[in-house]
């Protein structure tokens, strides 16, 4: 199959692992909605188990009857039956008109009363533990049949990496963004603990009391979906107990009932065949499986279309994708956030080229849809709309073209405003918690709020809204607010080396400057923490030199280690969070964190404050916003024998940590007596591919003491919005 393909893509899941539930043994699906807070379990259900013993096969098989619909309850008054005629009565007839000689007779057709508009209705299916490559594998060889007649758009889970909106990549957090439209910053579903439920409206609620039903195979979903069943917003759940037999022939009954206008299955085989056999044949085996049970769904849909007045649009998407090993670990690696949207509907914007293998680089994706926009694309068709005043979705339909993408909002270094960003070519209109704040005209692609209202320390969120015509994208963005606290010359105190950054690579007084490990290279700036540049250095990861890359800068260090181990140093820094095991600055040789000296390393969206001392290392890790400025410090106190650490990041309360050194010859923190700055003190880490991946990082204002630094010191530092600069050092 070419590389550039258009797919259709639903799962349905099934397992060869799970013996399955005949129809004969699920409880029919009532005809009428069950009452709030009552869940129906198919009677008797097997027992949960994790490799089900095999069903004797039968000799004279004989195919499970369909689940049947319940019985009127005997309670419900009947009328009397209308009397039947001994004989038909006779039809009236229908006149014949006498032919005019020389023209053909034509028969009278008796005319029809015409049909009203279709009703539209919904089919949602997610599977748990798809993973991509091994899904697109099964397509490009022609073994899916039945999902390769969908519409398959690429999509990603767990948000953006580095950012309010991250989550972990596993069924709980999955589920919870598919129903909401929404990320953990708003439905707060952090994990698989069936304990959580929704902090933001569902798809259920929204839909006000529409026929709703949850047929689930993986026995979490439907207790996350609590509030809504005991509010009546979900009229209908069915426990299918690991069962994905059970789930499919539920969800037939539910569309053939005609009661429901939402139908959401869950099936979970692929993920527990992947938890106990891998991605062998017997994972590859499940997505035929999976495919065939789709094929039904699909069927079902379309005879159902076929004998009545309705018109479905069925998705289909997975929670999570699974390691390379095919683990759920939920953590922020590629296969694990790489997914697929695939519907039966044309969607607004085709994909060319369907990537056949998941990105080294999840934010290569970002461009796609988001398992947060299938909530919305299920309201735009159920023609359930909402108002910027009330919007509180990230995601955007997939049925129209967007007319916002990308919307990201970043907490600024004063910590009183927010900084939005985007990706359109119209005019947009901004709102904040609802009331509209600014109107910008088309080309304009970012915009800072400054009229936040925060007076007091704490953290504070907002909701922007941004409208395009009638359509509407939203993010929940937070500061933490700390006033500012006080910043005078007493800083400088101990200062033995500074590089303000904002445009030379000189330092202040007569140390030296900052040079390229890669020779001759010039420095590149942007915008930094404060009005003014900042050093952006990109490593390299290739021979010969990307024409762009400097390889990291380095410098002498002038702070004696011997005399005095006490010192601290500290920086502003933003980067992307995307890179993975990679010096940000170092003194030492970065291939162990044993060895003499330290550094701090980016591991995604947390740093590591590493110190070794040839024998001992110790390594206190805390974590950042991604493309946000923010201020790192650590701290060496000599007499306590302590190191503490510190992040200053305006989206998040200080963030510090103490480690003990009592066991450590503070004497050898000079390491190699070099400061590398996106690299290690040798300059070849990333260079000569012995760890981590190239990329920029961007630093200002970089200061080392011969003196620790408080707690006080360092908000000041990161609150005031004050460059050591501005006292002239």
């Amino acid at each position: 199959m070419s590389k550039s393909i258009y797919l259709s893509i639903t799962l349905a899941l099934s397992s060869t692992m799970i013996s399955g539930c005949n129809s004969s043994e699920d409880t029919p699906l009532s005809t009428n909605p069950g009452t709030p807070g009552s869940v129906t379990t198919p009677s008797p259900v097997p027992p949960p188990v994790v490799t089900p013993t095999p069903v004797p096969e039968n000799p004279n098989p004989t195919p499970d009857p369909v689940p049947t619909l319940a019985p009127v309850p005997s309670n419900v008054p009947t009328l009397p039956p209308t009397p039947v005629p001994t004989t038909p009565p006779s039809p009236t007839p229908v006149p014949i008109p006498t032919p005019v000689p020389g023209t053909p007779v034509i028969p009278t057709q008796i005319p029809q009363p015409p049909l009203g508009p279709a009703t539209k209705k919904a089919l949602l299916i997610g599977v748990d533990g798809i993973q991509y490559d091994v899904l697109l594998d099964a397509l490009a060889n022609k073994q899916l049949s039945n999902i390769a007649q969908l519409n398959l758009s690429p999509s990603y889970a767990g948000g953006i990496a580095g950012s309010a909106t991250q989550q972990q990549t596993l069924s709980g957090p999955g589920w919870a963004s598919i129903l909401s439209g929404a990320w953990a910053n708003r439905h707060e579903v952090r994990s698989d603990y069936a304990g959580q439920v929704f902090k933001t409206d569902s798809v259920f609620k929204q839909l006000n009391q529409a026929q709703s039903t949850s047929i689930a195979s993986w026995g979490t979903l439907n207790k996350l979906l609590k509030l809504d069943i005991n509010t009546g917003q979900l009229s209908n759940v069915i426990d299918c107990a690991g069962f994905d037999s059970c789930v499919v022939s539920s969800t037939q009954t539910a569309i053939n009932s005609g009661n429901f206008n939402l139908v959401v299955s869950n099936l979970h085989a692929p993920e527990e065949t992947a938890l106990h056999s891998g991605l062998t044949n017997d994972y590859k085996q499940t997505l035929k499986t999976l495919d065939q049970q789709i094929g039904v769904l699909i069927e079902t849909i379309k005879k159902r279309q076929e004998q009545n007045n309705e018109d479905w649009l069925l998705i289909l998407t997975s929670s999570h994708g699974l390691s390379e090993g095919g683990n759920s670990d939920g953590l922020p690696r590629p296969s694990n956030q790489a997914g697929f949207i695939a519907i039966n509907k044309p969607l607004a914007e085709k994909v060319a080229g369907v990537p056949l293998k998941a990105p080294a680089n999840i934010a290569d994706w970002y461009s796609y849809a988001s398992q947060a926009d299938i909530a919305p694309t299920l309201l735009n068709y159920l023609a359930i709309s909402n108002t910027a005043e009330n919007h509180k979705m990230d995601g955007v339909s997939l049925l129209e073209a967007p007319a916002v993408k990308q919307l990201q909002a970043r907490a600024n270094p004063d910590r009183s405003s927010i900084t939005l960003s985007w990706k359109s070519q119209q005019p947009v209109r901004i709102y904040r918690n609802g009331k509209l704040i600014k109107e910008l005209p088309a080309g304009v692609n970012n915009f800072t709020d400054n009229a936040l209202d925060v007076s007091k320390n704490g953290l504070y969120k907002f909701n922007y809204t941004l409208s395009v015509g009638k359509t509407l994208t939203s993010y929940l963005a937070q500061i933490d607010y700390i006033k500012p606290a006080t910043l005078d010359e007493s800083i400088l105190v101990g200062l033995a080396q500074y590089f303000s950054l904002d445009s030379t690579l000189n330092a202040n007084k007569t140390n030296p400057a900052l040079t390229s490990f890669i020779a001759g290279r010039a420095a590149n700036y942007v915008n930094g923490p404060f009005a003014n540049k900042a050093l952006q250095s990109t490593s390299n990861g290739s021979t010969p030199a990307c024409a762009s890359c400097d390889g990291g800068f380095k410098t002498p260090l002038v702070v004696d280690f011997t005399r005095n181990p006490s010192f601290s140093i500290g920086f502003w820094f933003r980067s992307d969070a995307l890179r993975n095991d990679v010096p940000v600055i170092a003194n030492k040789d970065y291939k162990s964190g044993a060895n003499t000296g330290f550094a701090f390393g980016q591991y995604l969206n947390s740093i590591k404050f590493n110190i070794g001392d040839g024998k001992n290392r110790v390594d206190p890790q805390l974590s950042f916003t991604a493309n946000s400025w923010v201020y790192l410090v650590m701290s060496v106190d000599s007499i306590k024998k302590t190191a503490q650490v510190f992040i200053a990041d305006p989206n998040r309360p200080l963030q510090t940590a103490t480690a003990n050194l009592s066991a450590f010859d503070l004497s050898k923190f000079t390491g190699l007596n070099v400061l590398g700055i996106n690299e290690d003190a040798q300059g070849n880490y990333v260079t000569a591919g012995k760890g981590g991946t190239a990329g920029s990082f961007d630093y200002s204002d970089l200061a080392i003491w011969n003196r620790t630094l408080s707690q006080d010191d360092v908000l000041g530092l990161a609150t005031t919005g004050k460059s050591l600069k501005s006292f002239n050092p």
